[in-house]
């Protein structure tokens, strides 16, 4: 039989980081990633733009039963992920693991539809070790027929010693100016750290 991700800690006999073994390497550590709590929680919201956030359930989420909605006016929030307090040791992080991000995107009806996306890795006094920053708008006419999703994804590779955090934040708005959710839908967000 092949491998099997069954989404838990794995624990290796031998471990170069110094850990105890029972870190969450392979495990998303975003708090509530695709709304499936059916509200806002783990989230701190930024900005609250037009009708502001919220959770929708449709035959067309990407992962689960939900997704995020935004409106009209700029919807932004965040998520701070202290990797220590998560379970890993500080050795474990000074050994520089892959951290994997995404997230997926899609318009609601009329496009263009504007969409962000910011990670910053933070050592213990929260300042950037590296980051990576995607803006743009999606594209599609006036149906729902083309309101596609698509994955923004990236790797961070040899970033060097010191993470401590991860910062998370993304934002979308409805740039027809509609009253209602007819912005950008944001589903299944994702940081992991990769042994």
């Amino acid at each position: 039989g092949g491998d099997t991700d069954t989404g838990g800690a794995t624990t290796t006999s031998s471990d170069p980081g110094g850990g105890t073994g029972a870190a969450p390497f392979g495990v998303n550590l975003i708090v509530n990633p695709g709304g499936e709590n059916g509200d806002m929680s783990g989230w701190d919201v930024i900005g609250n733009g037009g009708n502001g956030w919220t959770t929708a359930s449709s035959a067309e989420v990407h992962g689960g039963s939900y997704e995020f909605a935004t409106s009209y006016g700029t919807c932004s929030r965040s998520q701070t992920i202290d990797l220590v307090a998560a379970g890993f040791s500080p050795a474990e992080l000074d050994a520089a693991p892959d951290v994997v991000v995404s997230e997926w995107f899609r318009e609601r009806y009329e496009g263009p539809d504007d969409y962000s996306i910011k990670v910053e890795l933070r050592d213990a006094s929260s300042g950037v070790i590296d980051s990576w920053i995607q803006n743009g708008s999606t594209t599609g006419g006036a149906t729902y027929a083309d309101d596609t999703w698509f994955e923004l994804s990236h790797t961070f590779t040899a970033y060097g010693s010191g993470l401590r955090s991860i910062y998370f934040d993304d934002s979308g708005s409805d740039t027809e100016f509609w009253g209602g959710h007819y912005g950008t839908r944001m589903d299944d967000a994702h940081v992991s750290l990769v042994e």
